[in-house]
């Protein structure tokens, strides 16, 4: 991908030009930060829901000490 990017700066081409070859060909996950659509959800949504469930883990693991300790 470096040697196709350096190859159309080499031509002429604009940042917006290389960024919508990019993205038609390889998708939205070339990008540091790629639009919100259906299929990038993964991306987005992800850490939210590891955030989630560690939290979760730690509230049960919590919860069960204090019970073990009365």
């Amino acid at each position: 991908m470096r040697h196709e990017v350096f190859f159309m700066v080499e031509q002429g081409k604009t940042k917006s030009d290389i960024m919508a070859f990019m993205s038609e060909r390889y998708g939205d996950f070339v990008q540091y930060n790629p639009p919100l659509k259906m299929h990038t959800g993964l991306l987005w949504f992800t850490p939210l829901l590891l955030l989630l469930a560690v939290v979760a883990i730690l509230w049960r693991v919590i919860r069960q000490q204090a019970r073990g300790r009365s």
